[in-house]
């Protein structure tokens, strides 16, 4: 009896959309036996017809990285959209939480620090470097309020798409208050680290108010006059919420002279 077999169809381009001609299919069986193979024709089209199952297939063409996968190959077929990138460049795409991050800066360090290339992202936050020389780099990428994001590159090891998530960074501000509820002007307020740090120091205004910009994501904790505001700390992101764009951390001066903080999230992050 004739094995029932299935189409596997593939439609391979080039970053820009392009398809690629003369691009190749391999599919290969769970213990590691060739089945099949296959030519792309001018569209960037290929197919093959095989028996339904598990199936390891690569798809490749001259001058680009080439991409691997598994495939469960159903009775009805399969069809596969892929996009190979050229091996004499660098590419990806920065964002800002889930928005494209356009007109960001990338640029490309040695292992010295030395400075390589750079480029900013077009409107959809895509970036495209010429591929450097082979050896370990440091990608970085920053727009203005955010923090910057590095990643490591192991060229040409690694794969040519290197995509990047940018760090925003918040605000905390707050007032210091009296046991009336007044403002308290001049009071001291420091800042620190989830270790216990000083990250910076404040005096309050003549309303009492005080504020801490543009701080990376993390966790922190306000004092006043030196005194220990509270054991919770402020969390400016965390795994299971949001990231917060501004925290609002009030200060109430009891009368033994220990502040409590009232915490707030005025707005998250889009």
């Amino acid at each position: 009896m004739e094995t029932a077999t299935a189409m596997l169809r593939g439609l391979v381009h080039d970053g820009d959309g392009v398809p690629l001609a003369g691009s190749h299919l391999t599919v290969v069986a769970p213990d590691g036996t060739a089945v099949a193979s296959a030519l792309g024709d001018a569209a960037g089209t290929m197919r093959v017809d095989l028996p339904p199952g598990r199936y390891l297939i690569a798809i490749g063409a001259v001058g680009y990285a080439a991409k691997a996968g598994v495939l469960d190959l159903a009775s009805v077929g399969a069809e596969v959209d892929v996009t190979l990138h050229r091996e004499s460049e660098l590419r990806g795409v920065v964002r800002n939480g889930t928005a494209s991050a356009a007109s960001a800066l990338v640029a490309l360090l040695d292992e010295t620090g030395r400075l390589v290339a750079t480029v900013r992202t077009d409107a959809t936050g895509t970036y495209c470097l010429p591929a450097p020389e082979p050896g370990t780099y440091t990608v970085l990428a920053v727009t203005p309020g955010t923090a910057p994001i590095t990643k490591t590159l192991r060229w040409p090891h690694d794969p040519p798409v290197l995509d990047l998530s940018l760090a925003a960074r918040a605000r905390v501000f707050g007032t210091v208050r009296g046991p009336s509820g007044a403002p308290v002007a001049g009071a001291r307020v420091r800042l620190l680290d989830a270790d216990g740090a000083e990250v910076d120091t404040r005096t309050t205004e003549a309303d009492g108010a005080f504020e801490f910009p543009a701080l990376p994501d993390g966790r922190y904790t306000v004092w006043a006059n030196g005194f220990p505001s509270t054991s919770q700390l402020l969390r400016l992101s965390g795994d299971s919420e949001p990231a917060r764009a501004e925290v609002i951390a009030d200060i109430l001066l009891h009368p033994d002279g220990v502040p409590a903080v009232s915490v707030a999230m005025a707005k998250d992050r889009a």
